[in-house]
């Protein structure tokens, strides 16, 4: 019985010097899993973001412009949704 006292003592220091005794458990990783719903909102954004950036550089007059800042204020409203509150 000592000799396993001693053991099960060893293990516990060893445990304590190198951290792993006190190893945090996250306490609820729920939050992070990305949801279906996420990744299409995702996808909606980077599409529109991609159309504001394909006008912005074929904008060469202002009536090009305004559609190229309609493009933009779009992707920004997409993208709304995916910024943390």
């Amino acid at each position: 019985m000592k000799l396993h006292a001693t053991a099960t003592a060893l293990l516990f220091a060893s445990l304590a010097l190198t951290g792993l005794a006190q190893t945090p458990v996250p306490s609820n990783t729920q939050d992070t899993k990305i949801t279906k719903s996420d990744l299409k909102q995702q996808e909606k954004a980077n599409k529109s973001q991609a159309k504001a950036d394909k006008a912005q550089r074929k904008a060469l007059n202002t009536k090009q412009q305004k559609k190229a800042d309609k493009a933009q204020d779009k992707a920004n409203r997409e993208a709304a949704p995916l910024s943390p509150q």
